[in-house]
């Protein structure tokens, strides 16, 4: 059979089964182990498969991505996020969009124990936006920041995105990682600044002053002693990075 001919099968049996729903990597799997059985036989397109599914499979990177979302579960079934949330809200929620604010820069520090930003986004979403809406953010702007923000733990490594960018491209995944801080920590203020733009512009959407009760200087100092566990996963981390 002439090769263009099964290659052209093979993307049209690929847009079908991805037409039916079926999920990209099975998908993909699927019409390549045809096009291989119909050119090199059903023998050999399955030595193929297991020998690539097992070399992908085994690179030791890939043991780094169920442990980075592993610690940012055990994170927040140990209250760090609350704890930073709230330590955040005391220095900022007196500030119109102060809470809003205080998620972004609680999704960044979150970002430091987990790899993935759908859990980051998960977390937040269940902790922070009915907060907000408790106290006058509109349900649109709850929601929309901590979809936003929480996108920022896909930057500020751990990062699965980085591992998995680095072995694809073969370039050093630590040298990856350490570059997302950065990009991670603008994104945070342009996140932020945002915020302010959209209490001024929007002011039904956010509502000032939320506190009933102004925190005082020492409960806003008390409230740091909260990020030590952030601080102890992150100097390790960044440790074991450069190390």
């Amino acid at each position: 059979m002439d090769p263009f001919l099964i290659g052209l099968l093979g993307v049209i049996i690929l847009f079908v089964l991805l037409a039916l729903g079926t999920h990209i990597g099975i998908a993909l799997a699927v019409s390549g182990f045809i096009g291989v059985t119909i050119m090199s036989g059903f023998e050999q397109a399955i030595t193929m498969s297991a020998a690539a599914i097992y070399h992908k499979v085994s690179l030791p990177a890939l043991i780094t991505l169920p442990l980075f979302i592993l610690m940012g579960y055990l994170a927040s079934g140990g209250g760090i996020s609350g704890a930073l949330y709230d330590s955040l809200a005391l220095w900022l929620g007196k500030f119109r969009g102060g809470l809003g604010i205080a998620t972004v820069w609680a999704c960044t520090a979150f970002g430091t124990v987990c790899g993935s930003s759908i859990v980051t986004t998960a977390i937040f979403g269940k902790t922070c936006a009915p907060e907000m809406r408790r106290h006058g953010y509109s349900k649109d702007m709850s929601y929309a920041i901590c979809a936003s923000a929480g996108s920022i733990g896909m930057l500020i490594p751990p990062s699965i995105l980085a591992i998995v960018y680095g072995m694809l491209s073969g370039i050093s995944i630590g040298k990856v990682l350490m570059a997302g801080v950065m990009p991670g920590l603008i994104w945070a203020v342009f996140f932020s600044v945002t915020i302010v733009i959209t209490a001024k512009v929007q002011p039904n959407s956010i509502k000032a002053d939320p506190f009933v009760k102004t925190p005082t200087r020492r409960e806003k100092f008390r409230s740091l002693i909260l990020w030590w566990p952030i601080a102890l996963v992150a100097g390790a981390m960044f440790g074991g990075i450069y190390g």
